[in-house]
């Protein structure tokens, strides 16, 4: 799904997804960049970016409290709990964190 074919609620919910996305994700990998592999939380953020059902879920937790502190719960309650944890499915795939992992196509809508 293109975004200029996604309705209002969809694109707030896709923009909020993938801003919360990038933040969360991009802290890991800094963390990595940061950190020796000796550190303890090194090994901690490895083991989470290797966890992609883990990312989903502790992302989509993330963007529903942003929602709610924003204002956006609405388009998140529109969007539905599917469609975005499939889109936090796609920004992982994209960026080659979860290529074995299985993203259900009947999300895309």
């Amino acid at each position: 799904m293109k975004i200029a074919d996604m309705n209002e609620h969809q694109k707030a919910a896709y923009r909020l997804a993938k801003e919360e996305y990038n933040s969360y994700i991009g802290g890991l990998e800094n963390g990595l960049q940061d950190m020796s592999e000796d550190d303890e939380n090194y090994q901690s953020y490895k083991a989470e970016l290797a966890d992609p059902e883990g990312l989903i879920e502790t992302i989509y937790e993330i963007i529903i409290k942003e929602a709610n502190k924003r204002g956006f719960a609405k388009h998140i309650r529109f969007a539905g709990t599917d469609w975005i944890k499939y889109r936090i499915a796609k920004f992982l795939y994209n960026d080659g964190y979860n290529r074995n992992f299985q993203i259900n196509p009947n999300f895309e809508r």
